[in-house]
């Protein structure tokens, strides 16, 4: 792996960005290396970074099954304090409060989903939906947008967001700079 290569990476040219040197060994100041997405959960709590369909997928079952065991052990606590949700607002909110966190690791997913296919990242809120607005559009929303994000592979290579989740990341750092 040559200097030059290197800086190629951070797709400047190596002899105009003015940081290239070739005494030194080291990445020129450009470079930055990609998001590393080869391990599946490695950033579940952030938007950064790519997943793969099976992380997606498992994702959407985790979260739904963290929501369920959240909205169980919150309506037994209502009932074992025999306190009832009489209100609309009431029950919106105790919603928001018990789905909130299983929402919020959905979308999370699915955002980096949609970096990963190239999808539009608002198709990381077709899961989410359903929940936010309860109809039969929504339903057929939720249902298309999620095997939308299912259905197409990963992109090839590096892309804006990291490495390629099927590709240990540093067989693809190395391909990358051999392409170069």
């Amino acid at each position: 792996m040559s200097r030059q290569n290197q800086c190629e990476m951070c797709r400047k040219r190596c002899y105009s960005c003015g940081f290239y040197d070739d005494s030194n060994d080291d990445y020129c100041n450009h470079f930055e290396k990609p998001v590393d997405n080869s391990k599946m959960f490695s950033h579940i709590f952030s938007s950064e970074g790519r997943i793969n369909r099976l992380e997606y997928f498992l994702s959407l079952v985790m979260a739904w099954g963290l929501a369920g065991i959240l909205l169980w052990v919150a309506i037994f606590l209502l009932h074992d304090n025999g306190i009832e949700l009489e209100s609309g607002l009431q029950i919106r909110l105790f919603l928001a409060v018990t789905l909130g966190p299983s929402l919020g690791l959905i979308w999370l997913a699915g955002k980096k989903r949609a970096h990963d296919s190239g999808a539009p990242e608002w198709l990381a809120l077709a899961p989410v939906s359903l929940i936010l607005w309860p109809h039969l559009f929504t339903l057929v929303f939720a249902i298309l947008g999620t095997l939308y994000l299912l259905k197409d592979a990963s992109e090839e290579g590096v892309n804006e967001y990291g490495t390629n989740p099927n590709i240990p990341y540093d067989t693809q750092i190395e391909m990358q700079y051999s392409d170069q």
